[in-house]
Order: structure tokens, then sequence, then C-alpha cells
């Protein structure tokens, strides 16, 4: 399945949240094509195997040491998901290399890498319109450029090291 992290947010009304969160990091030259395939199961994930996600949410969290919260009616899979649509949200984290972004820093590179951040999220929700059935999901995209991840990798690593 392609959902790694699951939060309860709580909210002061109209029940709390279940967001199911997937992270990608990718150094791939083909960003948008890895970002749709990634949309993609998503959507599979979620039409045809949201509710064995439900049932394994359910049967591992602990209550003892999670605040108190009401998801369990969004996690019971004799209901439909479908009916706590408003409730759950679904949120995908992507990192990509970006050749915008240099080290030492190219000045002026900011107005090349927001156009190809809002083109990736152009191209991510282009399929709402011919899939009008997806528009009823709450999605949340998060794009993080980065000029390496091999230093980024190699930078938390020696900081991991360093703090042991």
């Amino acid at each position: 399945r392609v959902f790694e992290n699951v939060h309860i947010v709580q909210r002061a009304k109209g029940g709390d949240e279940l967001w199911l969160g997937i992270s990608k990091l990718t150094k791939a030259k083909t960003l948008s094509q890895v970002l749709n395939d990634l949309r993609d199961t998503l959507y599979n994930d979620i039409v045809s195997g949201l509710d064995g996600v439900r049932e394994k949410v359910l049967d591992v969290k602990e209550d003892s040491y999670l605040l108190n919260h009401d998801i369990d009616d969004i996690l019971d899979t004799s209901n439909s998901f479908e009916d706590h649509l408003e409730r759950l949200r679904f949120v995908i984290f992507f990192g990509y290399e970006s050749s915008f972004l240099t080290i030492p820093e190219t000045k002026g590179h900011e107005a090349d890498l927001y156009q190809e951040a809002y083109d990736l999220f152009v191209d991510f929700i282009s399929d709402i319109t011919k899939s009008p059935e997806y528009s009823q999901f709450n999605f949340e995209l998060y794009l993080y450029p980065a000029p390496s991840f091999d230093d980024l990798c190699g930078l938390v690593e020696k900081k991991m090291r360093d703090d042991m």
C-alpha cells in the first residue's frame, strides 16, 4: 500500500480528521510522470484498498497513548469511507531535485522555481476535470525542491552521528 503516515488531527467542530500520508523523494528527471504515477497509485489505493488501510489502523492504534478522538467511526469498515470524506485527508509530500536550486545559489531563480512547482501542481490536479469522482477527496500536496538529495542525506547522516 502507498500510505506511510497516519495522523489523527483534532478539530473543535465537525469531528476529528484522519490524515493518511505519502512521502516520496525522487531524483528522476521526469518529475511530472513520477508525481502522476504516485497520484494514480494513491487513487487506486483509495478506491480499492482503503478498507484494508482502515482496518489496519483500527487494529494497531493504541488509544491509551493517544489524545481523545472520535475517528473510530471513520475506521469502521462497516461504514462506507465515502460517508466520512470531509474528515479524511490525503497528504502527499513530494521532494525532488530541482535544477533551479544550485550550490552555490544561483541568483534570480525564484520565478523559475515557482513556475516549476506551479506546473507540477497543475499537472497533478489536471485529471480532476476528466475524472470528477476524485474531486471529492481532500488532497494536500507539498512540493519540496532541493538542490541535491545526496548532499541532504549526507548532512542528515552526519547530524545523526554527531548527536549520538
